[in-house]
């Protein structure tokens, strides 16, 4: 049976410490469309903005807020200065992503490897979800990707193949090193 298309970006799972860990952070003022599950970049200016493939990211986006503190579905492109961005910012959080399954399709022998993201802005505007998936073909042991490849998730109904749900974790964090990936 084939899995089914449904990417959300990069969903919060566990962690160590058995609690998702967030920070509140101001939005870049005029910066690009984010949605729920993108991964988000700490700017020099101490503002966020979505973190693109092979950026360093501070987290993953979880909720939004306007100027005057009221949650909306998503920053819209080019808004005005004031919203704020509820992240995920644990270095040791794992979240679940979708592969694209575009190219080639990631394996059990990709564990450990580092992955990028491929999709960021492409979210829906209605409900927020970010359009993220992991880029299949750019799996490797690139110490600058975004992503660590930890596991297939575990869930009925999640073949190997296009759209497989993965575990993974943030490679290249703001606040955490990356390392090297290596195959198990």
């Amino acid at each position: 049976m084939a899995n089914l298309d449904s990417p959300k970006g990069l969903v919060p799972v566990n962690t160590p410490s058995g609690g998702i860990r967030t920070g509140l952070y101001t939005i870049t003022a005029g910066s690009t469309k984010h949605h729920i599950g993108d991964p988000m970049t700490l700017a020099a200016a101490g503002t966020v903005g979505t973190g693109i493939a092979g950026t360093v990211c501070v987290g993953v986006a979880m909720a939004f807020f306007d100027a005057d503190g009221v949650p909306v579905s998503h920053y819209p492109a080019g808004s005005a200065a004031g919203y704020t961005c509820l992240i995920a910012n644990d270095p040791n959080q794992e979240f679940m992503a979708q592969e694209d399954g575009a190219a080639s399709d990631l394996a059990l022998a990709d564990i450990g490897l580092n992955i990028d993201t491929v999709g960021t802005h492409a979210g829906n505007d209605d409900t927020g979800i970010s359009g993220c998936e992991l880029d299949s073909s750019s799996v490797a042991d690139t110490v600058t990707l975004q992503l660590r490849l930890l596991r297939k998730m575990d869930i009925p109904n999640n073949d190997l193949g296009d759209h497989c749900k993965w575990i993974v974790k943030i490679n290249n964090h703001q606040l955490s090193a990356g390392v090297l990936g290596v195959a198990l």
